[in-house]
């Protein structure tokens, strides 16, 4: 990357005559970060970003809801990964009652009396959440990545559950591990 930024600052090159070949999109994730951190803009060609892949936008749905309790989408996104068996109408339900007053999903669940089965379910979310959000200032984004991870049980339950070839189990699982590294 230094190199790249020498020869487009001192040598006359343009950030187009570079590219980066990768036989995996797992491997780009490390190079996306390192290039986005030095403000060089990434385009991925016959892919997709390595940060679209929904294991890595599921983790950080995580974090973005223990940092930002107002974000609905990403409350919404992981309110049943791994399945907790939460029907879609009490999400809407919630998120409608969230709207109209002017509060949060996580208020109007926590808060909510018409939860019927899902209660128990749904207090669980909000203890993961709760747990992570009391971590997320004191730990490295590596070590926060890491317990969120383990405290979704995310591996046996989104991957090792739901991967339908061992391909897919192996690529869902070297992205998670990219994803954690390049958080060092």
């Amino acid at each position: 990357i230094k190199d790249v930024k020498d020869k487009v600052e001192n040598h006359g090159y343009k950030l187009s005559d570079f590219a980066i070949l990768s036989r995996t999109n797992n491997e780009l994730g490390l190079y996306e970060t390192r290039l986005s951190d030095d403000d060089i803009p990434v385009r991925i060609s016959g892919g997709k970003s390595f940060y679209d892949k929904a294991e890595i936008v599921d983790i950080i749905s995580y974090l973005r809801i223990a940092l930002d309790v107002n974000d609905t989408q990403s409350f919404q996104r992981i309110i049943n990964k791994p399945n907790r068996y939460i029907s879609k109408s009490i999400i809407n339900n919630h998120a409608d009652k969230s709207y109209n007053n002017n509060t949060n999903i996580e208020y109007e669940l926590h808060h909510s009396k018409d939860l019927g089965r899902a209660k128990g379910n749904i207090n669980n979310l909000l203890k993961v959440i709760e747990d992570i959000r009391s971590r997320i200032e004191d730990m490295s984004a590596y070590d926060i990545i890491k317990y969120v991870y383990e405290r979704t049980n995310y591996k046996k339950d989104q991957i090792e559950a739901k991967a339908t070839t061992l391909t897919e189990y192996y690529n869902k699982t070297e992205s998670l591990d990219s994803f954690l590294e390049s958080s060092r």
